[in-house]
């Protein structure tokens, strides 16, 4: 496991303590079904906790799903989620099991789909959702608490707002 390979002396009755930098291979959890050497996920434990930056791997063992900090082995801190061909598909802050902050998710052609605001408690204060064709933005709809306006981007002004 660290490094690709069990400890020294490690029974799984009685495993060593984790500490220092892990790769975890797909013949490590064969119930995975990730190929043998293939990535499963890989970083830093102190004292058997998750901390720092953390990389998980879609089943081909190759290509990163999600790269993000850990503290005290809860994801904490920015985060970025990845489409099978690497691209980018959302970009956000975690913080006690929730987003905080901005959140903003991708197309896979790139181009914005969602912007979310939430406070420090998790609870989303404004969300904008993006409509397109032909990669142009058409419109976009913003909720703020109750309300929901829809907005002409090559008018910038707004449409309606519902209540």
């Amino acid at each position: 496991m660290r490094n690709g390979s069990a400890q020294d002396g490690a029974t799984d009755c009685n495993p060593p303590p984790k500490n220092g930098y892990w790769v975890y291979l797909g013949k490590d959890r064969p119930e995975m079904d990730y190929p043998a050497e293939g990535k499963i996920e890989e970083g830093n434990y102190v004292k058997n906790r998750k901390v720092g930056v953390w990389i998980k791997y879609y089943n081909d063992g190759l290509t990163p799903k999600l790269k993000g900090e850990y503290k005290n082995n809860r994801p904490y801190g920015k985060y970025t989620k990845f489409f099978p061909d690497g691209s980018i598909s959302e970009i956000g802050t975690f913080n006690k099991g929730h987003y905080v902050d901005t959140v903003h998710r991708y197309l896979e052609n790139g181009l914005i789909r969602f912007i979310g605001i939430y406070d420090k408690e998790g609870k989303s204060t404004v969300d904008s959702f993006f409509y397109y064709q032909d990669n142009k933005c058409l419109d976009f709809y913003v909720c703020i608490g109750v309300h929901l306006a829809l907005w002409k981007p090559s008018s910038i002004r707004q449409i309606a707002v519902i209540k």
